[in-house]
Formats: structure tokens, sequence, C-alpha cells
């Protein structure tokens, strides 16, 4: 067999072994590229078993130039992609305010520091890696949370691993939810449960970034056993609903859909939870990868984004209404003497080309808690919205809530709960 034969044979048989052995995990993530790339290599492997001797210059102008316009359309759409990211954005508004611009990564500035301090990884992110129950961060630490306004925000965890000064056995309020709630990225003082407490609501936040619904009721279950509370303030943010396709597959969130079930008692065990994630961070922290240009651009990254938008149709969460139901059943069930709010949190784009999204979201939520003793608020409904990107960190999208946004969130809780 001649080289060049023996050559197109392997390149087909490795790359029909790549092809079936990756074609589910390319599916599933989307990476439609690479499914074309392996398709046309597999193509160009049988024509070049059997045609190459006769039509060698011919061929290698095809095979060159396939690769050199793909690659040249990877390029101009991941300069596209630059130029509208969400970091560059942030630089530019940044720079157009001078202010200042901490361009460090999350994982320079820990290393950077004088003293202990931790990168914000989250109790989701622990369990999704071990069959461990985490709900809060490490207790009593420092922590560095998260950059959108220029400079790094620094945090320090209370007694039970929760971004509190300290810690009372009894507030008028409990705030649970997400990083909305975990008060991503202001000021300490602009922070909702810190402005509600300034205005004479003494309010405890269980709040951590990435919660999802189910671990936000376990949190609130696990926390009744330890602090007294009037009223529960639950922040409900649009992804949560993709956070349920993952916690409703864990066993340990399962249980806090019972009924009769009070809890693990959680903190009490609290010195073996901060263990577990203190060896997690130091086995992981390093793994955590900033974006990088090259990696994107060799595997194609951006025309595979390209392409998703333009000729695969936008996916829609799907929410599973009956376990969203059943939450919020054992919700008002659990607190049953407690006055119960829930407020619907919109992002960018509910003030764009996903109102009617939003719109429909929030009418299942509404749907969902239609017989129960819980209150629903819509976040949206006291936004201007002609001047809606004030509330958005840099007025940009797929940043969290300026201190205006906090502000105004925290002032529709405090006119709810005195009235």
């Amino acid at each position: 067999m001649k080289f060049w034969k023996f050559f197109f044979l392997l390149v087909f048989s490795l790359t029909l072994i790549i092809f079936l052995k990756k074609i589910d995990q390319y599916i599933f993530q989307e990476k439609y590229i690479k499914i074309f790339v392996l398709l046309s290599l597999i193509f160009f492997s049988i024509l070049g078993f059997l045609f190459y001797e006769k039509n060698k210059k011919i061929f290698n102008i095809i095979f060159i130039n396939f690769f050199l316009i793909l690659y040249s359309l990877n390029f101009l759409t991941g300069f596209h992609f630059i130029l509208n990211s969400p970091d560059y954005l942030k630089k530019k508004k940044i720079e157009k305010l001078n202010l200042k611009y901490d361009d460090r990564s999350q994982l320079e500035y820990v290393e950077d520091s004088p003293y202990l301090i931790y990168p914000m990884i989250t109790p989701r992110e622990v369990m999704q890696n071990n069959n461990e129950l985490i709900l809060s961060n490490i207790t009593n630490s420092i922590y560095v949370q998260c950059n959108e306004f220029g400079e790094w925000k620094e945090i320090k965890t209370d007694k039970y691993g929760f971004n509190n000064k300290d810690v009372k056995s009894k507030y008028n309020i409990l705030i649970a939810g997400d990083s909305f709630a975990h008060g991503f990225c202001v000021d300490k003082s602009k922070e909702v449960h810190e402005v509600l407490t300034s205005m004479n609501i003494d309010t405890y936040s269980i709040g951590i970034a990435a919660n999802g619904p189910m671990i936000s009721l376990a949190s609130m279950i696990e926390i009744s056993n330890k602090i007294e509370f009037d009223r529960v303030y639950w922040l409900i943010f649009r992804n949560d609903f993709f956070d349920l396709n993952w916690e409703s597959s864990n066993n340990y969130l399962k249980n806090y859909l019972k009924e009769d079930f009070l809890g693990f008692n959680y903190f009490d065990n609290i010195e073996d939870k901060n263990n577990i994630q203190k060896q997690f961070i130091s086995q992981n922290k390093n793994k955590r990868k900033n974006f990088s240009y090259q990696e994107s651009f060799f595997e194609l990254k951006f025309i595979n984004d390209y392409i998703k938008k333009i000729f695969f149709k936008k996916k829609q969460v799907k929410i599973n209404k009956d376990l969203i139901s059943k939450i919020f059943k054992i919700f008002d069930r659990k607190f049953i003497n407690k006055d119960k709010v829930i407020i619907y949190l919109p992002n960018y784009k509910c003030f764009k080309d996903e109102y009617l999204l939003c719109d429909k979201e929030f009418q299942i939520l509404e749907k969902m808690s239609a017989n129960l003793n819980v209150k629903l608020l819509n976040f949206k409904n006291v936004i201007d919205s002609s001047s809606f990107k004030d509330i958005f960190a840099l007025g940009l999208n797929r940043l969290h809530y300026s201190e205006l946004g906090y502000n105004k969130l925290a002032n529709l809780i405090y006119s709810q709960a005195v009235n």
C-alpha cells in the first residue's frame, strides 16, 4: 500500500473512532463545529484514499483552503466576540468613567493577598464534585467575591458561613436566594440586607451565588433551627430554573421535599463542612481557567457560537412546574406561621428582547403559588423601563445589579414589610 493511501486510511480510522466516541458529548455540549470538522475529515480522507494520486494539486488546494477559510471566519467571529464580551465592555466603561481597574484574575488576586483569602468557589460547585451536603461557605473566613466595578470585592463570612457582619438570635427578615441575595458585587453597605438593616429592620441573608431553589429551601430549613425570624423574602432570579436540572437529582436535597423532614442539623457539623471545602478549594482552585482567546480560537469556539445563534433556535428554559409547585408547597408549610414573600428578579434581557418570556415565567410562578399563603412580587414592575439600564452594574448586560438596583430592591422589601 502506498504511503498516501495508508495516511488517508489512518486519518479516516482515527477520525471515525473519535466521531463515534464523542458524537453524543458534542451534541449535548452543542459543539456543532467539531461535528462538522470531523465529518469533513472523514469525507476528505475517503476522497483522498480514492482519488488523491490523480488529483494531488486540486486536492491539496481544497484541503488547505478549507481550513484557511474556516479559521479566517473563526478569527472574524472571535474579534466580534471580544468587542462584545462583558469583560471588554466593562473595562471600556470603567476607563470612560476614569475609575480604577484591577485586571488581575480572581486567582491572581488570591495569590497576591498577604493574608488567607479564598476564591469564590460556591457550595454548589463543591456539591457537584463531592457526595456531600454543602449549604454555606467556610465560616469566619475571607472570600474574594467579584469585580464588576473595577476593583475586587472581599467579604467575610459569619459563624454559619454566610455574608453577614454578625449573628443574632432573632431577626425581622430572612433573605434567601443566589448572588443577588449574596450582595454581588457592590460595597458591603449597599447589599440588600445591609440596606434594610440601616432602615432599622434587622435582616439576615443566607444567599450565596449559584444557589438554586432546592439549595435555598434547604438553607432556609437548616438555618431556622439556629435563628428566629418573622418574615422570609426569597429572591428568585431567572437562571434558578436552570439550577433545578441539577438540584433535582441530588439525593441530599431531595430530603427537603419531604413534609416531615426537619433537616440534617447541618450547622452542628459545620467544622466538617469547612474541612471538606478547604480540601476542595486547595485541590481545585488552580483548575479554574480565565478566558483564553488562543484556546478558544484553535477550538473554533467563536464560529461554533455563531452557528448556534444563526442556525439553531435558542433553547428556552424548560420549567419543571411540578417540582416548583412542590418546592413552594414545602416552603409554605415549613414556615406556616411566618410572612412569606417571593420576589422575581429580572435580568437585562427582560427589558429588551425577552420581556414576553420573563412575563411568562412570572405567570408560572403566580400559578404555582396561587393557593398558598405566599405573596409573589415582580421586581420588574417597579423599574422604569425607559431607564432600566441604571439598575444594572455599569448599565451593561450580563452583570449584576448596581447600587441603585439593590437599593430599589431593598426599598421594595421595606415597603412591603412595614405595611
